[in-house]
């Protein structure tokens, strides 16, 4: 489980954009969009996760009164200052990578017939279609992947957890310092692991998973 990390847009969003289309989250401005409670070798954590939990009582049906807890997410010994006083916190753990080649595989035509932004049958789902960019080809797609469909294909998921879990660049997503920002210059003037005679990024193209 990690934590991931966003604020609101302001009227200068970063975000890559396209005929309409607004892909990704505006991170931390210290903190980027993701915690890293780990390290290479010299280099401090930028903070450490902490849960906390209330216990609830809940009645079932027969009567049985059970106890649930609840759980809350903070963030405690941060290494290069405050978080942003609008931060949002969301707890993620990593989607099952098992059968996404058969989604991939879906027509879009199919998954669009399914939309139902309105409930117009009455099934209490209002399924909605999320459009993103894929970076491969740089034009807007159908989003798939991840825990809101932010991601157009494998590939695109796979780099994106390339950079933002383990640091690793990507042709796709060329930061050989991962999530670090400029605020933490002693994580950017490490050494990263780009090798030119082995192709573009740290981890190639062929790499990624097809």
């Amino acid at each position: 489980m990690f934590l991931r990390l966003s604020v609101p847009p302001t009227d200068r969003d970063p975000r890559l954009a396209m005929d309409g289309v607004i892909a990704g989250e505006v991170g931390d401005p210290t903190y980027g969009l993701q915690l890293q409670d780990f390290a290479v070798p010299g280099l401090k954590a930028e903070g450490r996760m902490v849960i906390d939990y209330v216990d609830l009582p809940v009645t079932l049906g027969d009567g049985t009164v059970v106890t649930l807890r609840k759980p809350s997410y903070s963030v405690a010994d941060l290494a290069y200052g405050p978080l942003a006083d609008d931060v949002m916190i969301s707890p993620r753990i990593a989607n099952p990578m098992i059968g996404l080649g058969l989604v991939e595989a879906i027509p879009q035509e199919d998954i669009l017939a399914h939309a139902d932004p309105d409930d117009l049958d009455g099934d209490g789902i209002s399924g909605r279609a999320n459009w993103t960019i894929a970076p491969e080809r740089n034009e807007t797609a159908l989003g798939r992947f991840g825990w809101k469909a932010g991601m157009a294909t494998i590939r695109s998921q796979s780099a994106s957890a390339f950079a933002g879990d383990i640091g690793i660049s990507t042709p796709l997503i060329d930061l050989p310092h991962g999530d670090c920002t400029e605020k933490q210059p002693e994580c950017l003037v490490l050494p990263t692991g780009e090798q030119p005679r082995l192709g573009e990024g740290e981890a190639p193209i062929r790499s990624l998973i097809l």
